[in-house]
């Protein structure tokens, strides 16, 4: 059996409470909202200081990066991709985007605004981009940094980032690999001194499991000289040398920490190695086989390509006539909230996240209310059938 499948006592606060089945923020697990819910502690308490220094050293484990500093700051993920770039590129420093969806090109309108000059290898719509692709466009100049986006939200694909950092590093050995986990770190591999990778950058609302409210950034020892070398970073909370004095010691002040979140962090850490991060991994890919196969039966059809989907999440075409906004409002009316398409995608597709600290009755809650909603010949319990045998195929438990 693989990792652990969460009851809805543990994820939900109250009878009646909606299901988030959104691509972030994610349910928050029982243990995680007790240790959010603590009172609040000063960020000098001894108490404070300790949660903050385990949370530090699990979030390196988390991605194998013995030798990286961990940044923890109250921000979005977007801050957190600000920062990756302000703290490691001076102005017109060439920079490649590879991009596959809305939040590549997110990185690529920051690279502009802090005036960096921006290339982009870019893949077809519910395309990742290719080891080929970006082995063409690293031929066409030399690079500062690349930047990856592991998981893009707004398609649901997922690029192999051990095979592009590979080619980054046979190409242009010199360049920095940034890499974008928002919606992969802490639900699918990321191995930082294994693969070569520079910088990995998330936020704590998606596979971490917690509430909106944190930018983490775990910036390898290439990231930290490229930062050294700087003559000034435009940003005052945003230059991670100022939070470097907290990051190494915690016992001391530069800008006030989030501190409940912080500790709810250290919890949320904890439970990933409690499970296990391989019995997590394959948790959130058994998540997507059963829920893909089960609305499989109603219509529903996988936008990303099934070589690049993603195991946090899944963008899915809505069945041929069905009104979406109304198929949205049904789900919500009947307890379930998933989210519609981003950017051109809007009323095309739904997005429905699948990571964190959910389990196969959450997934079998989704089918059923999917059935139940769209109802004529559909609402046979053929998609529930699927989807139970695709979990039990992968050992996923209800219970």
């Amino acid at each position: 059996m693989i990792g652990r499948s969460i009851t809805m006592s543990e994820t939900q606060e109250a009878v009646g409470e909606r299901l988030l089945m959104i691509p972030g923020p994610v349910p928050v697990a029982e243990s995680i909202r007790e240790a959010l819910a603590q009172p609040t502690l000063g960020h000098r308490d001894p108490q404070f200081v300790a949660h903050f220094r385990s949370a530090l050293h699990k979030l390196l484990r988390l991605v194998d990066g013995a030798d990286a500093l961990p940044v923890i700051v109250a921000g979005s993920g977007t801050l957190a991709m600000e920062m990756a770039l302000l703290n490691t590129l001076p102005a017109q420093a060439p920079i490649l985007i590879a991009t596959q969806g809305v939040f590549g090109d997110r990185m690529r309108q920051i690279a502009d605004t802090l005036g960096l000059e921006t290339d982009e290898v870019r893949a077809e719509m519910g395309q990742a981009v290719t080891p080929e692709q970006l082995q063409v466009a690293l031929q066409q100049r030399r690079y500062n940094a690349v930047t990856l986006t592991h998981v893009d939200t707004s398609t649901g694909t997922m690029v192999d980032l051990r095979a592009l950092a590979g080619v980054i590093k046979a190409q242009q050995p010199e360049a920095l690999i940034l890499v974008d986990g928002v919606c992969a770190t802490g639900g699918v591999p990321e191995y930082m001194d294994a693969w070569d990778i520079d910088l990995i950058l998330a936020g704590s609302q998606k596979a971490l499991g917690l509430p909106p409210g944190l930018a983490l950034l775990i910036v390898g020892p290439r990231a930290q000289a490229a930062r050294r070398a700087l003559a000034r970073v435009p940003s005052y909370y945003g230059d991670w040398e100022r939070w470097r004095p907290i990051m190494e010691n915690p016992d001391g002040y530069f800008a006030t920490p989030a501190t409940n979140l912080v500790v709810a962090l250290d919890r949320a850490l904890a439970m990933i190695f409690e499970e296990g991060p391989e019995a997590r991994f394959a948790r959130h890919e058994a998540m997507a086989r059963g829920l893909r196969r089960g609305l499989a039966e109603l219509g529903f059809e996988s936008f990303a390509a099934t070589e690049h989907q993603a195991p946090t999440l899944s963008v899915l075409r809505y069945p041929s006539g069905v009104d979406a906004g109304q198929l949205l409002r049904d789900m919500y009316n009947q307890g379930i909230v998933i989210a519609d398409g981003i950017g051109k995608l809007a009323g095309q597709v739904c997005r429905i996240g699948h990571m964190g600290n959910i389990g196969a009755r959450e997934i079998l809650q989704v089918v059923d209310t999917a059935e139940r909603v769209l109802g004529g010949g559909r609402a046979n319990g053929s998609a529930m059938r699927a989807a139970r045998a695709a979990l039990q195929e992968t050992g996923l438990s209800e219970t």
